[in-house]
């Protein structure tokens, strides 16, 4: 390895979106190759100054690679060196339903127990028992709330002792027969799925198998892409979600393990949120243009995570405080969307952003930044 230029999300082609990397090689072996973080791509074609250094060959390894030049190398090393990550600390990071034809599956509210298709255009009663409330991604999973709920999916399952069960054609007619009805309309679809695989008797099954019992739970979401991390907390709505998908629509769900209990859900999010933890995925993740970058689990379980010592008063202090202040945003987001009143609407984004801003700085304690590491992070 002799050089890389890295474009990142800058569009190297005018009419194609592709994401490009110059990759130049040589006989010698070498100890260091030199790595070009290309930011700008008028600037680089011109010939202008580009974050760029030297990198030892070592860091190439079978994992992804993730070449950080510039200020912010020491950082990330030492936050990547800390010894407990999300993936440590999460029993399980999982990935949203996988239906095989949400078009018959993934239904618009219309009202009470009506849901509208978007297989077929016309409007539905179906039982609201096996209607669940869906998230899409970025389009609903927002930093400490959900924008509007407008979409449901209909799930036809039975949950018994943490396991999903596909409901038989005589359960359906006997107690859902509405469900039943819609979905034999759109039988022909349902079977066509996988080039026809699902011309059987569990035709209405969802294409995936996967993660069927675990919306059912507390648990922190995240969509699969963001421009910055924005991770919230299901604890009662127990909201329903898919996985990867065009438009920004996938998602994936964070389930503490037991022995973490201790920690708290509302920390985790505080921490997760953060300016700090937001600039380390940045730069670990795969951009996307306009300024979007991957929130998949394996970018997301490398996230450095503080733990803390309760029998440290002042760690217990911090922790207890996060919590506080992260009760405080989920309220304050809260307010902001029952809000319509612009003057009001005004005091309270600025309450949302001193809190955000008292979150941050508890953050840089806890993970013990210089002076010069927070104008790092902060990009000043």
């Amino acid at each position: 390895m002799r050089e890389i230029i890295h474009f990142g999300d800058q569009q190297v082609f005018a009419n194609a979106t592709t994401y490009t990397y110059l990759l130049f090689l040589n006989k010698k072996d070498r100890e260091n190759f030199h790595f070009v973080q290309a930011h700008s791509l008028p600037v680089w074609r011109q010939g202008g100054a580009q974050l760029e250094g030297d990198i030892l060959t070592n860091k190439l390894t079978p994992h992804e690679w993730n070449f950080i030049v510039g200020p912010g190398v020491e950082l990330f090393e030492r936050l990547s060196e800390m010894p407990v990550k999300l993936g440590d600390v999460a029993s399980k990071i999982f990935q949203g339903l996988v239906t095989g034809a949400d078009q018959v599956f993934i239904m618009n509210n219309v009202s009470k127990a009506e849901y509208q298709s978007n297989s077929t255009g016309e409007i539905y009663h179906i039982e609201p028992e096996l209607m669940h409330p869906l998230c899409k991604g970025s389009v609903n999973l927002k930093r400490y709330n959900f924008s509007e709920i407008t979409k449901s999916i209909l799930f036809p399952y039975k949950l018994a002792n943490g396991k999903a069960e596909l409901l038989s054609a005589q359960e359906l007619n006997q107690q859902f027969p509405n469900a039943l009805a819609y979905l034999k309309e759109n039988r022909q679809k349902l079977e066509a799925r996988e080039r026809g695989k699902w011309k059987h008797d569990k035709w209405y099954a969802f294409g995936r198998s996967q993660n069927l019992a675990e919306m059912e739970q507390k648990k922190i979401l995240t969509p699969s892409i963001a421009n910055r991390t924005s991770f919230t907390f299901d604890d009662s709505d127990f909201y329903y979600f898919v996985g990867s998908g065009g438009g920004g629509g996938g998602g994936y769900g964070i389930i503490l393990r037991d022995e973490y209990v201790s920690i708290n859900y509302l920390y985790l999010l505080g921490l997760l949120n953060s300016k700090l933890l937001d600039w380390f995925l940045k730069q670990a993740s795969s951009t996307f243009r306009g300024g979007y970058y991957s929130c998949s689990r394996q970018f997301i379980e490398k996230i450095p995570i503080r733990t803390i010592y309760f029998s440290d008063s002042n760690e217990k202090t911090c922790h207890d405080r996060m919590v506080d202040l992260v009760e405080q945003m989920l309220e304050l987001h809260k307010k902001l969307a029952a809000t319509k009143e612009p003057q009001s609407k005004t005091i309270i984004q600025r309450q949302v952003e001193t809190t955000d801003r008292q979150i941050d700085l508890l953050v840089y304690e806890l993970y013990e930044l210089t002076e010069e590491e927070i104008k790092i992070v902060e990009g000043s």
